[in-house]
C-alpha cells in the first residue's frame, strides 16, 4: 500500500493556498477537472481526491517563467537625402 497522502479537494485547495496560489480554490479545482484540465485526481464514491505528488507536479508544469515584455522593433528613422 502506498504512503503517500491523498488530500480531498478542500485540502488541496487549501495546499495551493499555504503556497500562495489562493486563487486555486475548490471550485477552481473542481471546474478543471470538469473540463479535464487540472492536476490528475482519483474518485471514492462522489469525492475526488488528489495525491500531494501530483499537486507538485502540475503547478510545475503549469507555471511559466516571467517576461518582461516583448521588446518592440523600433523604427528606424529614415536618413533624408
Amino acid at each position: 500500500m502506498s504512503s503517500q497522502q491523498h488530500l480531498s479537494r478542500a485540502d488541496a485547495a487549501a495546499w495551493f493556498a499555504a503556497r500562495g496560489f489562493t486563487h486555486i480554490t475548490s471550485a477552481h479545482l473542481s471546474d478543471l477537472a470538469d473540463r479535464g484540465k487540472g492536476p490528475p485526481y482519483s474518485r471514492l464514491g462522489k469525492r475526488a481526491y488528489y495525491a500531494e505528488s501530483d499537486l507538485q507536479a502540475w503547478l510545475a508544469a503549469s507555471l511559466k517563467p516571467a517576461t518582461t515584455g516583448r521588446q518592440r522593433a523600433r523604427p528606424q528613422p529614415q536618413e533624408q537625402t
